[in-house]
């Protein structure tokens, strides 16, 4: 096992982590936006020293397009947020897995990025991995 191997279980893991926490927060009366703020706040804190030590001013457009971005970002995660609460642990954790695949599919589109092949292969797996749960539910879902 190489240590991109343990980066990957230990992200899987986390991301298993993640959705029970949001799901135990859920069960115990917390609502979608109380949990997302909790995020945001603590993200800032992460990110608020870095950005502040290397602060530079920006032209309305790049305002505009962070601003956008943010509202963007911010939607999907109240969404996944709430899709938590109705998928398996197991369902949530793969989805959530599909987004290093979307980040990479957005650098070849937007900056014509090229896949190795060893990362073909990955982007492969992550899809059929992610497929595997929705067609089992579709088949137990189905009338005998």
């Amino acid at each position: 096992m190489s240590f991109y191997d343990l980066i990957a279980v230990l992200v899987a893991l986390t991301a298993g982590y993640v959705i029970v926490t949001i799901r135990k927060m859920h069960a115990k009366g917390e609502h979608t936006s109380t949990i997302f703020v909790a995020q945001c706040v603590f993200g800032l804190l992460i990110c608020l020293m870095p950005a502040l030590a290397n602060w530079s001013p920006h032209k309305p457009m790049a305002w505009i397009l962070m601003i956008t971005a943010s509202l963007c970002s911010g939607l999907g995660q109240l969404a996944m947020n709430l899709s938590f609460w109705h998928l398996a642990v197991g369902e949530g954790a793969l989805i959530q897995m599909l987004v290093p695949l979307g980040v990479a599919t957005g650098g070849i589109l937007f900056y014509h990025e090229h896949f190795a092949v060893h990362e073909i292969i990955g982007a492969a797996l992550i899809l059929f991995a992610t497929t595997i749960p929705a067609l089992r539910r579709q088949v137990k879902l189905r009338p005998s």
